[in-house]
């Protein structure tokens, strides 16, 4: 897809894998379905995050570039110091270190191997989750990493099927992410229930699970909040009739 696109492009115009996953995954996996790194010709440089599947703390963020030819200037501090010039380049001020050393000992201490287990089982957990959410009836899943190589979309399945270890070349390739919306079915039979009600519900008992609407799919918009029936400076959580009931039939 990136090399139609670029066809389109003058030849000068650079590309940046600017990916806050795929690099922390794809290398380990078959999450990605051909070349997304420098073996591409216009991709100049490639960023990724070491808190998401890098698996340190929060605040750690990674960049490499294809040589120094592309690495902006301006980016580059200069430090003049007992009469000589230091350059480096870094954001991370004076924030501390410890999501670094977290991400050099993960390296070495797991290893590609290491890694390459850890991504494995995440997308055979995720597979997994999918399957069962489709099998309840209630949800229909946006993602399509459980389905079948090549099979975009489809209905939801009746059955778990079986998960093996050593099939994931035959599913569809992406990241271990599971996105999900209430199925048609659910929607026709609790007109009543909204999606929003769901994420509200899950977080109750500690899980947080973003609720996202597209128009261009199923509408599910937010019910307006009443600001003239409360007196406190902040937002108030007070929601419509509608949505209150929905919640707790839920």
């Amino acid at each position: 897809m990136l090399q139609e696109r670029w066809v389109r492009l003058p030849p000068s115009q650079p590309s940046g894998g600017t990916c806050a996953d795929t690099p922390l995954v794809a290398p380990f996996t078959n999450a990605v379905d051909g070349l997304w790194d420098f073996r591409l010709p216009r991709v100049h440089s490639i960023s990724t995050s070491g808190h998401k599947f890098g698996l340190v703390y929060p605040g750690l963020g990674w960049a490499v570039w294809r040589s120094d030819k592309w690495l902006p200037k301006e980016l580059i501090f200069e430090l003049h110091y007992l009469g000589g010039t230091e350059q480096t380049f870094t954001l991370n001020f004076s924030r501390p270190s410890a999501q670094v050393i977290a991400q050099y000992f993960n390296f070495l201490a797991l290893g590609r191997e290491g890694y390459r287990n850890i991504m494995h089982n995440a997308l055979c957990n995720a597979r997994l989750l999918s399957k069962a959410l489709e099998a309840s009836g209630w949800y229909t899943c946006v993602s399509d990493i459980h389905r079948k190589y090549d099979n975009w979309g489809g209905e939801a399945q009746s059955k778990l099927g079986v998960i093996s270890h050593d099939d994931a070349r035959l599913y569809n390739p992406g990241l271990p992410v599971v996105a999900f919306h209430l199925s048609d079915e659910f929607r026709k039979e609790y007109p009543h229930v909204k999606q929003q009600a769901v994420s509200t519900l899950l977080r109750v008992k500690g899980y947080i699970i973003p609720s996202r609407f597209s128009p261009l799919t199923h509408p599910d918009p937010i019910p307006p909040t009443d600001h003239s029936k409360t007196t406190t400076s902040l937002p108030p959580l007070k929601a419509s009739k509608s949505f209150e009931s929905s919640s707790a039939r839920a």
